[in-house]
């Protein structure tokens, strides 16, 4: 077997070079059809048919931490007011939500284990990774975003050093050299689309109702109204309600006064709601919400039943109106 030196844009060693990573290991280069770890956790997430589904909204959750826009009222991750540090935090942020998102357990190294075999996940915003030196020659999941086109994509690879570039940063990480990205990495999916902050659809009076003075209630009532059949990510819930007590027990509780308003606010935790949703063209994924005309949810046969009995059957509207009106002082 042959030792090979590689650069970026040149050449890179493949089935049969040896691989000896900056730990002082050495092993020989296997191709990725015929690496067993790799296809195990390859075939894992793709038994996930709403993979770029999961990605995304995680993409989307640590988007929106890292905006805080309740505080900020910042809703362009490419705004000026983003800072580098904050851009650059992004990919630590996202490990979270995917771990979160596809059920797996965070560790330290690996950031987790699927189908057994351990797994770093790495994010950018640009179109190459940073590989720690613990991370060479480990299954990555590579997941790279384009904030400006609004679109995200993932792939598969054994970040071997050899596959690496040459020259490292201040941290000691590494850059995938871009013919071995080419040649060596499994897509999982092209790119996909982030749904659209639908805060950053409301004009300057309607985002100083929504983030005015006025009760919880009040200000997430009008935040649905002001956005009829927008999908509402669960994170702008949260940015919405100020991190204070239950935002989301208090747009459940909703309901009774959106449909006295003709709408019926569905919610992507419930399989039913968000079957509907989805045949109404909209992603529910991660618990987002929408509020639809309330005729669009009938006429779909039991499922329409279904979903109609999960709204109606979760408050009483009598004793929510007489609440909200106590707490509110004065009507919507």
């Amino acid at each position: 077997m042959n030792r090979q030196p590689q650069r970026p844009g040149f050449p890179v060693p493949g089935e049969g070079s040896v691989c000896r990573n900056d730990r002082g290991q050495e092993h020989p280069l296997i191709a990725p059809a015929r690496d067993e770890e790799l296809v195990r956790v390859q075939s894992w997430l793709q038994e996930h048919d709403d993979l770029p589904e999961l990605i995304g909204d995680a993409v989307e959750d640590a988007i929106f931490y890292i905006l805080d826009g309740w505080r900020t009222h910042r809703f362009d991750f490419d705004d000026d007011k983003v800072d580098s540090d904050e851009r650059r935090s992004l990919g630590t942020k996202l490990q979270f939500h995917v771990i979160e998102n596809l059920h797996l357990v965070k560790m330290r190294h690996p950031d987790t284990r699927i189908a057994d075999v351990g797994v770093e996940i790495k994010g950018t915003i640009r179109d190459n990774w940073a590989i720690p030196k613990e991370g060479q020659c480990g299954v990555t999941l590579l997941i790279q975003i384009d904030t400006a086109a609004g679109h995200q994509r993932s792939s598969l690879m054994r970040t071997h050093r050899a596959w690496l570039r040459d020259g490292a940063n201040n941290d000691g990480k590494r850059g995938v050299a871009s013919n071995a990205l080419h040649e060596f990495s499994v897509p999982l999916y092209d790119w996909h689309r982030l749904r659209p902050n639908p805060l950053k659809l409301l004009s300057t009076g309607q985002l100083a109702e929504v983030f005015g003075s006025e009760s919880q209630e009040y200000r997430l009532f009008w935040l649905f109204r002001y956005l009829p059949s927008v999908v509402v990510p669960r994170a702008v819930v949260l940015t919405v309600g100020a991190n204070k007590f239950d935002p989301l027990r208090r747009v459940r509780a909703l309901r009774p006064r959106l449909k006295d308003a003709g709408f019926a606010l569905i919610c992507g935790q419930w399989k039913a709601q968000r079957k509907l949703a989805a045949d109404l063209g909209h992603d529910l994924t991660g618990a987002a919400w929408v509020a639809v005309p309330w005729e669009q949810i009938l006429g779909h046969g039991e499922l329409s039943d279904q979903v109609i009995r999960q709204i109606q059957g979760l408050h009483d509207s009598k004793s929510y109106y007489a609440r909200l009106d106590a707490d509110r002082g004065r009507p919507l």
